[in-house]
C-alpha cells in the first residue's frame, strides 16, 4: 500500500537462496520508507534483476533528493550492514532536487564482491 505510484520490474529473475532474497526484500522495503517519509516522490521504482551471479536492487523516485555524504539517519546505515553482512554492496546516488536512486548487488554464491 503506497500513496504514490509505483512499478516493479523484475528482469528475468529467478530464484535466490533465502538469505539472498530477504536481504533484497529487506532493504528495498527501508528504501521504500524513506522515499515515503523524505523523498516527496510522486513516483517510485522497484528494479530486480541479475548479472554474473549477483541479485540487484534499485529504488528509485523522482522526490526531491538529498546530499548523500551529509546523510546520517539509520535506514541507510541499516541498508549497508544488511548487504555488508552477506558480501554485497550498497549505492547511493542523489542530487538535490533530482531524486535519489538506492541500488544494492548480492552475490548469490555468498562471496563478497569486488571492489
Amino acid at each position: 500500500k503506497s500513496p504514490i505510484a509505483v512499478s516493479v520490474e523484475a528482469d528475468g529473475v529467478g530464484r535466490y537462496p533465502q538469505e539472498v532474497e530477504a536481504t533484497a526484500y529487506f532493504c528495498a522495503l527501508e528504501a521504500m520508507q524513506n522515499v515515503m517519509k523524505y523523498a516527496h516522490a510522486s513516483r517510485v521504482s522497484v528494479r530486480l534483476s541479475q548479472r554474473d551471479g549477483a541479485l540487484m536492487f534499485a529504488v528509485e523516485d523522482d522526490g526531491v533528493g538529498f546530499d548523500p555524504q551529509a546523510a546520517r539517519g539509520s535506514g541507510l546505515t541499516n541498508m549497508r550492514d544488511r548487504l555488508e553482512a552477506v558480501g554485497g554492496r550498497l549505492d547511493v546516488r542523489s542530487m538535490l532536487g533530482g531524486g535519489t536512486t538506492v541500488s544494492g548487488r548480492i552475490p548469490a554464491d555468498g562471496r563478497e564482491l569486488p571492489p
